[in-house]
């Protein structure tokens, strides 16, 4: 991973955008991760957060990111802060 994922800030409506860079030899793959859960369908290097809700404050993310050659490393966790 190149570049890590950010914290992020929003307005209670906004949606929220992660994003990974990553580079390898091989075919790469991601998994974007809700409180350490698999995010169904969040397999890009960035994810965009349904509008969000006041609960979803203090949410943390993270991505696992993998290659053809069998390597897997996940990101920096980070956090959802909305007000």
């Amino acid at each position: 991973i190149t570049t890590q994922p950010a914290d992020q800030s929003v307005l209670v409506g906004a949606t929220a955008t992660f994003s990974v860079v990553a580079t390898s030899t091989g075919t790469l793959s991601y998994q974007w991760l809700k409180g350490g859960v698999a995010i169904a369908g969040a397999t890009a290097s960035s994810y965009t957060t349904p509008a969000t809700v006041l609960t979803d404050s203090g949410s943390t993310f993270s991505v696992q990111v993998s290659d053809s050659l069998g390597h897997s490393v996940t990101s920096s966790t980070v956090t959802l802060t909305v007000t």
